[in-house]
């Protein structure tokens, strides 16, 4: 089965629907959802604080993350 591939642009607007959801205990976002996706070349860190994403609750079921 072929890996979804999201744009960067996707990914961040994923993470950051998820973000919100934590923030407002799920009243509010959207869970990420990265199950079969490539994220082969996707950096899970913020890029300004080198601190990785909250990854609570959200879907990898099946991503790839190296070639």
């Amino acid at each position: 089965m072929d890996k979804r591939q999201l744009s960067m642009d996707e990914i961040q607007r994923a993470l950051k629907e998820h973000q919100r959801l934590l923030d407002t205990n799920h009243q509010s976002g959207a869970q990420a959802d990265f199950s079969n996706c490539d994220f082969h070349s996707f950096d899970f860190c913020h890029e300004k604080r080198g601190k990785l994403h909250d990854f609570r609750s959200m879907n990898f079921r099946g991503a790839d993350y190296v070639r």
